[in-house]
């Protein structure tokens, strides 16, 4: 009933990171479901919790625990259930984010209620595909030939072929099955798993974990194509890079020869499968709102500074009067 119904999904709130457990990543499912039933953005909905613990594939016991822990980490604002109806009050997502302490949404894509059960794996391809496209961007600014984009420089076909695409400056040399080779002044772009393991606040390990095909494919995801940019030195780059190799120089643990000559990696290029969303008004809402939580709570701490001061004047005055005559507390402490 509930399966193909859609919502919008941000990779911060999914992932939950530093701020939330894994009872929080379970109660945002439920709340992902809640705003793809409610089709008006009301804020109210109510659905058979059969029907929804059999679109998300689990118990009604498990949708139960989903709303316990969604009440507590402040998803929703009131709930009722009877007859096995349930009448939920959810919260908006400038909300939950303040409430939890994201700053940003990150990625934004869609997704059915029937794919929430892989939720972070999803939101973590979008969180990839988002940094590519932000530096395949930032590449290509200012160059007078185009860039090849990440469709182009990925082919179904995984043999290796040469290919003579140019760049803006620079052209792939030859593709493999694992490396895109291209000369040393193409210029690099791509989604580095680095980088999305911290703005997701998890390690380097879970995201390559997420993203490896083998573990898609256990959980019915396409499998995702993608190509690791290596640079192809120049013969005299190449042989420094022997020389420095046969003194036993370990920085060079990232550059090794292939067919081609040394070669150093950059990151990856993935397959752009996933169409993402702006959401400029949301982002421009949960920044208006973390300024001014953050004005009232330095008007809070100036005025709370305020009041202990005086409350420690009127102490200190009180202890004054206790004290043997000449005897008085220094000025500093008041």
């Amino acid at each position: 009933m509930y399966q193909n119904l859609t919502t919008f999904a941000h990779s911060t709130i999914a992932d939950g990171g530093n701020s939330l457990d894994s009872r929080g990543n379970a109660a945002s499912q439920l709340w992902y479901a809640c705003r793809a039933i409610d089709k008006i953005g009301s804020g109210r909905v109510q659905f058979a919790i059969a029907d929804l613990a059999e679109a998300l594939g689990v118990s009604i016991a498990t949708i139960r625990r989903y709303l316990k822990h969604g009440m507590r980490l402040k998803f929703f604002r009131n709930a009722r259930i009877a007859n096995g109806i349930v009448t939920l009050f959810y919260a908006s997502t400038v909300q939950v984010c303040i409430a939890n302490g994201f700053s940003n949404l990150g990625a934004v894509t869609e997704v059915a209620v029937s794919e929430l059960k892989n939720l972070k794996a999803i939101t973590t391809q979008a969180e990839v595909q988002k940094l590519q496209q932000a530096s395949f961007h930032k590449a290509r600014k200012g160059q007078k030939r185009p860039l090849p984009t990440p469709d182009e420089l990925i082919p179904s076909s995984v043999k290796s072929q040469p290919c003579k695409r140019s760049g803006a400056s620079g052209q792939v040399v030859q593709m493999g099955k694992r490396f895109l080779f291209v000369s040393p002044d193409f210029i690099p772009f791509g989604g580095s798993q680095k980088t999305t393991a911290q703005n997701l606040g998890r390690s380097a390990r879970t995201i390559v974990r997420r993203l490896s095909n083998r573990n898609r494919s256990k959980k019915g995801l396409p499998i995702l194509e993608r190509r690791q940019l290596a640079v192809v030195c120049t013969p005299s780059d190449t042989q420094r890079i022997d020389a420095l190799r046969l003194s036993g120089d370990r920085t060079l643990k990232h550059v090794f020869s292939a067919a081609l000559g040394a070669i150093v990696p950059k990151c990856n290029i993935y397959g752009q499968y996933l169409e993402l969303r702006g959401c400029r008004w949301t982002r421009k809402r949960l920044t208006a709102a973390i300024k001014k939580s953050r004005n009232s709570r330095n008007q809070e701490i100036a005025s709370g500074g305020l009041i202990i001061s005086r409350t420690f004047l009127q102490s200190s005055e009180s202890l004054d009067n206790r004290l043997p005559n000449g005897f008085r507390l220094p000025a500093t402490i008041c």
